[in-house]
């Protein structure tokens, strides 16, 4: 994770790479997010335009945190 993205690990194994700029917004459970939410490990949801080859510049990306009803819907 740095600050101008990170990388996830879909379900079916393929890694993305995720870019993320000042246009990006993040939402962390149900409330308003930053990137300093997003942990190795952590489910998110990412949606954005796709790029090239598993790259995504994300438009908005959703954080599970600890609310275990979004966990499940994201994994």
């Amino acid at each position: 994770i740095t600050s101008t993205g990170f990388k996830v690990t879909t379900r079916d194994g393929s890694v993305w790479t995720v870019t993320v700029n000042g246009s990006t917004t993040y939402t962390y459970g149900q409330g308003t997010g930053t990137l300093a939410d997003v942990k190795d490990g952590q489910a998110v949801l990412v949606q954005g335009t796709t790029t090239a080859d598993n790259q995504i510049t994300a438009l908005n990306v959703r954080v599970a945190g600890d609310q275990p009803d979004l966990v499940s819907q994201l994994r």
